[in-house]
């Protein structure tokens, strides 16, 4: 595909302009595109005029960001601890993991007024405390 990838530049170069060409070439030879080259041909299949990779050859983005949640959360998941305590505190990505809850969505939550009560072990670390976080549940809870 490198191949095609030249003779693409080639044909570009007396078609657009020069700042065009450059943002184009660099693409296309950079680190986001080189993976690519070394890849057959085959791999491109017509689509509306252009061309695109066929599923075999690039993970879709789905995929890509399947694996970062996957690990991410495995990661966050082998520090909370399996017998906690009432009085034990957990870690804002902890809190997060065991409520299954983004951090985006945490941060929100404890920024409005009903919220958890936050225990601060420093000036810039914080936690909740497994007490405080089920009562906090528990206040959450509704009958269906």
């Amino acid at each position: 595909m490198s191949a095609l990838v030249v003779d693409y530049l080639a044909h570009k170069e007396r078609r657009v302009r020069p700042r065009t060409f450059v943002e184009i070439s660099r693409y296309l030879t950079g680190d986001y595109f080189k993976a690519l080259h070394n890849r057959p041909i085959d791999c491109l299949e017509a689509a509306r005029g252009g061309a695109r990779l066929t599923v075999p050859c690039l993970p879709s983005r789905a995929t890509y960001v399947s694996r970062v949640a996957t690990k991410h959360t495995r990661v966050a998941m082998k520090h909370v601890p399996a017998d906690t305590h009432d009085s034990q505190v957990l870690s804002f990505r902890q809190w997060c993991t065991l409520n299954n809850i983004s951090p985006r969505t945490g941060h929100r939550i404890l920024k409005s007024p009903g919220g958890p009560i936050i225990t601060r072990l420093s000036e810039r670390r914080f936690g909740i405390t497994v007490g405080n976080n089920r009562r906090w549940q528990a206040s959450r809870e509704r009958a269906s």
